[in-house]
């Protein structure tokens, strides 16, 4: 039976107790749990979509101003999706 982990206890201890049972999900954990959270995703997007609602663009309909925003962040599949 393997040891749970509580709330309050780090997840990386835990990991490294289990890795040899284990040994692929322990990279996995070690390499996914070191990643920070953060706004910068967010933030880029609220820039972009900063950048194509300007002032001369103010009256563009939603739903347009929706599929450039997204054409634009996802423009390297889009043009993937058509080769």
């Amino acid at each position: 039976m393997l040891d749970e982990l509580e709330w309050d206890q780090d997840p990386f201890t835990w990991w490294k107790s289990q890795k040899n049972n284990f040994p692929t999900l322990a990279k996995i954990a070690r390499k996914y749990l070191c990643v920070s959270a953060t706004s910068t995703p967010s933030e880029r997007l609220f820039s972009d979509a900063g950048n194509t609602l300007t002032a001369k663009r103010a009256k563009l309909n939603s739903i347009l101003f929706e599929r450039i925003v997204f054409l634009k962040k996802n423009l390297v599949d889009v043009e993937k999706f058509f080769e």
